[in-house]
């Protein structure tokens, strides 16, 4: 324990006298020092006005200006944010319309009557799916396009987030909804006689299941693309732009070598101090048999009960210490 002590003790006079390299002597100290003029022998001391220490004005970093973004960089955002909004806008009523000939075709099966108009109508559905595959496929590719040509920028990001925003309900409506329904719309088709509604009825619905899960999958590339353009497009108002200019005012760091040699100093006194703590500790906790040291009760540590210990022994190694 008075090793610990020693080792704390001489922390402390690191400490201080690390301290004291950057300050001078007091009989080194002069008057010019502090800007006072002494006055001669025979001369009236006359009284001096205070000097006035003027304030520091803040130093106030302006924000970086952002580069303008290009006209026709904006006109491609906008064309493809449009062309999304109108697949999402003609799909809504989708899974309604594969609902409705999901139930003409359960009545055909359970009337087992024909029906004029139904070929035509699943016809009609298949090649809207076929459109419907190919707008998907090309805006796919133009929202890849648009991740080359990304910039920081509000109006960009506002597009990018309505595309996001887009994209999400197209991929949730044909994973969801348009893909149950058009599997359903087939399974009921194929237990129809072709001789009902025509031997190509069950090829254009696994057409069009085919279609909405090809569109399913084309729609959640759109999804994450959209996110990472809107993740692109976005400006830098955040905390790295505040750090960066809290960073860029902070003056130069001063009496950065006395810095180092404090720490140093300090880490050398710990260290020192760890080790005593340790050799102190292992030499408390040393397990020896009372009875060959002593003769007593034979317990390994004291146990208050009285009689010869290793509790003894230890405390009469520290007293020697």
């Amino acid at each position: 324990m008075k090793k610990i002590l020693s080792g704390i003790g001489a922390v402390i006079f690191a400490v201080s006298l690390v301290c004291a390299k950057d300050f001078g002597k007091i009989e080194d100290l002069k008057s010019g020092d502090f800007s006072i003029s002494l006055p001669k022998e025979g001369e009236t001391p006359v009284a001096q006005e205070p000097a006035v220490v003027e304030p520091q004005q803040p130093v106030v970093v302006a924000p970086e200006p952002q580069p303008q973004v290009p006209q026709d960089v904006i006109y491609k955002f906008q064309r493809v944010k449009n062309d999304l909004w109108r697949l999402d806008s003609d799909t809504t009523w989708l899974r309604m319309d594969i609902d409705r000939l999901e139930r003409e075709a359960s009545r055909i099966a359970q009337q087992n009557t024909s029906s004029p108009f139904f070929s035509s109508d699943l016809r009609r559905m298949s090649m809207d799916m076929s459109r419907y595959y190919n707008d998907s496929q090309r805006i796919a590719m133009d929202i890849k396009n648009l991740l080359n040509i990304a910039q920081k920028s509000e109006e960009l990001n506002k597009l990018a987030r309505d595309m996001e925003w887009d994209a999400r309900d197209l991929n949730n409506r044909f994973q969801f909804d348009v893909q149950n329904a058009a599997q359903r719309l087939e399974w009921t088709v194929r237990r129809i006689d072709p001789k009902l509604i025509g031997h190509d009825a069950q090829w254009t619905a696994m057409d069009i299941s085919r279609y909405s899960r090809d569109i399913g999958w084309k729609t959640r590339d759109m999804m994450w693309d959209t996110q990472e353009l809107a993740r692109r497009t976005q400006p830098d108002k955040g905390l790295d732009s505040i750090s960066k200019q809290a960073t860029n005012a902070l003056p130069p760091a001063a009496n950065a070598g006395a810095a180092n040699t404090l720490v140093q100093a300090i880490w050398q006194v710990w260290t020192g101090v760890v080790d005593e703590w340790n050799e102190y500790y292992s030499e408390n906790t040393t397990d020896e048999p009372s009875s060959s040291a002593a003769g007593g009760s034979g317990s390994t540590y004291y146990n208050g009960q009285g009689g010869d210990s290793n509790y003894d022994v230890n405390r009469y190694r520290r007293t020697q210490e």
